[in-house]
């Protein structure tokens, strides 16, 4: 599998710009330096000074943050429009193959290392990684729970513990038994549509007509 091609949007004049190339150097370079442990090793592979790093964004600890909603941002994309009966499938099974295309290479492990190296001496990282990162996924995904129930898809109520199981369910399909962390089998597309399937119709399951 190919490196991940992030789109992030074009921000109006120079200053919005130079972040947003700051934040596709830093997510590539996340994705081949396997081992990290500093943000100076990881720019180091890349164009990025860290003094672009300090004027733009203040810290490198805040570069870690703004790299961590940008992947979860990128994963949950699918989700953006409102759902509807048709579509609810759909996006949901795009959703599971960009989660599980992130979740098979190594830019989130990394990620992770370098927030807990920083935690260290900076006891919120921890907290502000998984708040733009896991947690952001988490409530994004209960939402479209919801807004597709509202939109008549007939799903249980509970959208937030809809969300624990359908990240539960997915998760159990990422093999990660490979020594070096590396997913050592991806999934295939027609798994994870099968998988969606599976999780709609246990989700209707209940389901109270009144």
């Amino acid at each position: 599998m190919g490196t991940t091609d992030y789109t992030i949007p074009q921000a109006q004049g120079g200053r919005g710009c130079m972040r947003d190339e700051i934040l596709r150097h830093v997510a590539s370079a996340l994705h081949a330096n396997y081992g990290a442990t500093s943000v100076a090793a990881i720019l180091a592979a890349t164009s990025v000074s860290s003094r672009e790093v300090e004027c733009e964004f203040g810290s490198a600890d805040a570069l870690l943050v703004a790299v961590a909603r940008t992947i979860a941002e990128w994963m949950l994309a699918p989700l953006g429009d409102l759902p509807t009966q048709a579509s609810f499938k759909r996006q949901l099974a795009e959703f599971s193959r960009r989660a599980t295309d992130e979740y098979s290479g190594m830019r989130l492990k990394n990620l992770y290392r370098l927030a807990i190296c920083d935690a260290v001496r900076e006891a919120w990282m921890n907290d502000e990684v998984y708040r733009n990162g896991p947690a952001l996924l988490h409530s994004e995904l209960a939402r479209f729970f919801s807004s597709a129930r509202s939109a008549g898809v007939r799903l249980q109520p509970d959208s937030v513990a809809l969300a624990d199981h359908f990240m539960a369910l997915l998760r159990s399909h990422w093999d990660l038994s490979d020594t070096s962390g590396v997913m050592s089998r991806r999934p295939t597309d027609g798994e994870l549509d099968r998988l969606v399937e599976a999780f709609f119709k246990g989700a209707q399951a209940g389901f109270n007509h009144a």
